[in-house]
């Protein structure tokens, strides 16, 4: 009989010291169009998603990019969404799509036997949408009244807020959707910005599972044969860097809300900065896992929320540092205030020997949740590819991690963790 295990006593921790993210082979079809396959034979399904380039700055309104990720799959111009829907779910297949600030997706998890069934409906999404009238008046009004919703929240109104303070209420990134322009909406608005966002170059495949030797004579013939429209001009990225102020402060009054949302932002650095990678840790140490300082403090010890988070965001336009919560309206003041303290308390009593584990085995643990299927590793390559990220990131995230020190931390939290950097935007009850 097996010993039985002692629950008083943590089980050892081990992180292999041969973490190596597997490799994708790179393809580039007959029209230019870039591949990357990730080769798993265990696996039953295999999973395409295709990346283009284009999205909420581009469309000038958030709402045109979203509404043309979700309407693709309502039907083409040669067979009706619902006829798609069920050939789809005829040969196990099933679909996703989302839209980001500079690029769309559309996903389909398919069997590898079923491939050369599906990707002829796949090719039909991505180039020859309808936008049918009917569907778009249905998705409008679903979104018109998601947003009413929303609009009524503590939480989207400070991050709309802590947008305008902190980037500028005209920033491409600070637009959001409006009932109004959600409303102006229409179908042509739709085929002209998907027909200016279509080019092959401009177009980026990932496809991981089960893959066959035949799998480039299939994508050659699909989406190798892929040109872009007539008389249209490569696309163009929307991008204006950021300019990032500090100390300042916005209140948005919510009648009747029982609690306030806070949000505060620092001026960051972009992916490229030497420090981005031991910022992006220090953060991490202040507010991105449970047993952080923010944690710690503001919901275990004091009680003042249920939860607290802290980030390090990495925008094409330029870093920014973010920190998040919701509390009753009389401590939003005081969530602030002990917010500060933390970060200053970060520099000048940097992590002891445990703390400094837990950091370093919180972020080991997270490159190993990378590996945990071909579907993760390929969401890691997606986000290289969207962020303009080197093929070494990686590595250079398991580098840091395992170099990581108390005295770093230090250094950068006094660097780049200043109360006087903050901006605060808070929304919830008036208290005048």
């Amino acid at each position: 009989m097996s010993a039985t295990p002692d629950r008083s006593k943590a089980p050892a921790t081990h992180i292999p010291s041969d973490i190596k993210l597997p490799a994708m082979r790179e393809l580039t079809l007959d029209n230019g169009m870039k591949v990357s396959a990730l080769d798993h034979p265990d696996t039953e399904i295999s999973r395409l998603t295709v990346i283009t380039e284009g999205g909420m700055a581009e469309a000038g309104n958030p709402a045109i990019a979203l509404l043309d990720s979700q309407l693709r799959q309502e039907g083409t111009t040669t067979t009706d969404g619902l006829t798609l829907a069920d050939h789809f779910d005829f040969n196990g297949a099933w679909t996703a799509c989302s839209s980001g600030n500079h690029h769309r997706s559309f996903t389909v998890y398919h069997l590898e036997s079923k491939r050369q069934m599906i990707l002829p409906q796949v090719i039909d999404i991505l180039t020859d949408p309808s936008f049918p009238a009917d569907r778009l008046a249905k998705w409008r009004e679903r979104m018109i009244a998601q947003t009413a919703i929303e609009q009524q929240t503590v939480g989207y109104q400070a991050s709309a807020l802590s947008r305008e303070i902190t980037i500028g209420a005209g920033h491409p990134l600070a637009q959001n959707p409006d009932p109004d322009r959600i409303a102006a909406i229409d179908r042509d608005t739709l085929l002209d910005f998907h027909r200016r966002n279509l080019h092959p170059r401009h177009i980026r495949l990932f496809i991981a599972g089960r893959l066959t030797p035949s799998l480039e004579h299939q994508l050659n013939r699909s989406f190798g044969s892929i040109t872009p429209p007539q008389g249209m001009e490569e696309p163009s990225s929307c991008i204006v860097p950021f300019n990032i102020g500090s100390g300042k402060r916005g209140f948005r009054t919510v009648d009747g809300a029982l609690q306030s949302a806070v949000c505060v932002t620092l001026r960051g650095i972009d992916r490229n900065h030497p420090d981005y990678l031991p910022l992006r840790m220090t953060v991490n140490a202040l507010g991105g896992y449970f047993g952080s300082r923010l944690s710690a403090n503001i919901r275990e010890r004091l009680g003042l929320t249920y939860g607290i988070h802290a980030s390090l965001l990495g925008y094409a336009e330029g870093g920014m540092i973010s920190i998040a919560t919701e509390c009753d309206n009389a401590y939003r003041d005081r969530v602030v205030d002990e917010i500060a303290s933390e970060m200053t308390r970060l520099a000048t009593a940097p992590p002891d020997a445990d703390e400094m584990e837990r950091i370093r085995m919180t972020e080991l643990s997270s490159l190993l949740d990378i590996m945990e299927t071909p579907f993760t590793v390929s969401d890691f390559y997606q986000s290289m590819h969207i962020n303009g990220l080197s093929p070494d990131y990686f590595d250079q995230r398991l580098m840091t991690a395992r170099t990581m020190s108390p005295e770093i931390i230090a250094d950068m939290a006094s660097k780049y963790l200043r109360p006087d950097l903050m901006n605060v935007a808070i929304a919830g009850k008036n208290s005048n």
